[in-house]
């Protein structure tokens, strides 16, 4: 299991080089695509199967993540083998509830997903109110990468 792949996700997204398509083994065999994708505003997800968790936010749209990444982590939290994975970083929204006020004001953001082997997917345990997973509605031309062969992102699910 390489456990290295998170730094590598964010390392690929931050360099805009998110060609590379990984597979993670999750446990017992069991393994996933781990795709890329970044829009030209600066924002970027990660997709694990059929997850997208925004870890990339650069785009002051009134939230940011603080230094734009959140931090990732794949655990084993309730003991079947399978690995789950935590997501956690500091968000920024404006201190004065304004449109030209910058985000400055710290909130916790985190995200607790459960692997189901039954449906061979990540199930949603707990979020902080702020919620990461993200569904890509821009424009299939503002994305400097794609999912190939995936159908396509640019519609909300």
């Amino acid at each position: 299991m390489d456990r290295g792949i998170p730094a590598r996700l964010l390392l690929m997204l931050q360099d805009g080089n998110a060609d590379d398509r990984l597979q993670l083994e999750v446990g017992h065999g069991v393994t996933l695509d781990v795709e890329l994708g970044t829009t030209n505003k600066g924002n970027g997800i990660v997709r694990l199967g059929d997850l997208d968790i925004r870890v990339l936010d650069c785009h002051d749209d009134g939230f940011v993540y603080r230094d734009g990444v959140l931090s990732m982590c794949f655990c084993d939290l309730n003991g079947d083998g399978y690995l789950d994975l935590v997501v956690w970083g500091v968000g920024l929204i404006p201190a004065v509830d304004d449109d030209k006020s910058p985000p400055t004001e710290p909130v916790p953001v985190f995200g607790v997903y459960i692997f189901d082997p039954a449906t061979c997917s990540y199930r949603k345990l707990m979020r902080s109110p702020k919620d990461i997973s993200w569904r890509l509605r821009s424009s299939s031309s503002d994305l400097r990468r794609t999912f190939p062969g995936k159908r396509d992102v640019s519609r909300a699910r």
